[in-house]
């Protein structure tokens, strides 16, 4: 099987299982909708949150003892 036959396989068999999955969802739920205006307002996600780090004791106490100078 050369690298362009795989590549088609590979394709044919996932939207062949993509459309049994859906399919299987369609018979079990009804038909697929898109949320309204409204639910969709009602949906909460969240974006990546950043914690700071430059005042923590890892970064600053911890690391005083080297600040003490040479004798």
């Amino acid at each position: 099987m050369t690298m362009k036959e795989l590549c088609e396989y590979s394709e044919r068999t996932r939207k062949f299982r993509n459309n049994a999955h859906l399919e299987l969802v369609r018979s079990e739920h009804g038909e697929i909708r898109c949320f309204t205006a409204k639910e969709n307002k009602q949906v909460v996600t969240h974006g990546k949150s950043v914690f700071r780090k430059g005042k923590t004791h890892a970064f600053t106490r911890l690391w005083n003892h080297y600040n003490v100078p040479i004798v």
